[in-house]
């Protein structure tokens, strides 16, 4: 029988454990694993076609891996071509998740990769985002993903542009409260990418319904999420992998403590978050690491999701499932 075939009936499985259908809320199968090639290198150097290739193989992967529904944050340059993937895959086509998709995902301008700092300056590399600077910019850029398919707006609210690459934050509170205004008005949800303390804090107050991220927050500002019902995903997968890839984590061993890069910081962020009383997903993946494995799996606090539709993420789906993803090493 296919694995994907409906089964009627009562079926004995002796020696086996049944699981339902996985989640993961936070993926990105445009890319793939860091130690294999890097994320400028994937932006710069890989053609679309390519790319959607190999998201069409992680999707099946990892459908095949048990997860049913993903929350797929953005294609890292590679336009709306999740839409064209979560078409195929609702029309039977090919097998995957149940997708839900940000498309291009919006940022501040020169404030994320390629570029523009490295290369020459008359040569204009491709973005990893759609960028924008000011009200008037922010509305048009998440009009345009909106009627190009997104089911989400995916913002970043801060990123590497401090001193010595840093993280410090970019768009402004008053910037992303017009793109949550302008999402709500289109029934659409919105996910920012924080990581700073001012970044989360902007993001909450500006209306949004999720953090991703969030290593660097701290006890007032998981307070305030919790007060306004913002759900943290943390990421717990890629801090794992990203010590793995580059600073010599040996999975099963202790934890390692570099600062860009730590499974002792992310455990730590979690602590935070709970005494602060904050909802999240626990144990989310999103290493840019499509090879499922079984640790790297995501349980949602289903019960305090704050997103409309539940239901289509829960039901159940013949030719469905979930993948890897992205925070640049």
């Amino acid at each position: 029988m296919h694995p994907l075939q409906a089964i009627d009936g009562i079926n004995d499985l002796p020696g086996a454990t049944l699981l339902p259908g996985l989640i993961d809320a936070h993926s990105h199968i445009f890319l793939h694993p860091y130690n294999e090639t890097l994320w400028n290198a994937q932006v710069l150097e890989e053609t679309l076609a390519y790319r959607t290739i190999a998201a069409v193989l992680h999707a099946k992967a990892t459908l095949m891996a048990g997860f049913t529904a993903l929350r797929d944050l953005g294609t890292e340059g590679a336009e709306y071509a999740d839409v064209s993937v979560k078409q195929a895959i609702d029309e039977g086509r090919i097998p995957g998740p149940r997708l839900q998709v940000a498309t291009k995902a919006i940022v501040a301008t020169a404030s994320y990769g390629p570029g523009p700092r490295g290369f020459a300056t008359n040569f204009i590399p491709p973005k990893g985002a759609e960028e924008v600077t000011g009200a008037d910019e922010m509305r048009r850029a998440v009009r345009d993903q909106v009627g190009h398919g997104a089911d989400w707006v995916k913002l970043y609210a801060d990123y590497r542009r401090g001193p010595g690459g840093s993280n410090a934050p970019t768009l402004t509170e008053a910037e992303m409260a017009v793109a949550v205004e302008e999402a709500r008005n289109a029934g659409r949800p919105v996910a920012v990418h924080a990581s700073t303390p001012e970044g989360m804090r902007w993001a909450v107050l500006a209306g949004a319904q999720t953090i991703e991220h969030g290593y660097g927050g701290t006890d007032e500002v998981f307070k305030l999420m919790a007060e306004r019902g913002v759900v943290l995903y943390p990421t717990l997968a890629t801090q794992e992998a990203y010590s793995e890839y580059f600073r010599g984590h040996t999975r099963g061993g202790p934890p390692c403590d570099t600062p860009a890069s730590n499974t002792r910081g992310r455990d730590h962020t979690t602590h935070k978050s709970r005494r602060g009383g904050c909802s999240a997903g626990r144990f989310s993946g999103e290493a840019a690491c499509p090879r499922r494995r079984s640790g790297d799996t995501l349980r949602l606090d289903t019960a305090r999701k704050p997103w409309h539709k539940r239901d289509d993420w829960l039901g159940p789906s013949e030719h469905r499932g979930g993948v890897g993803s992205h925070v640049n090493p």
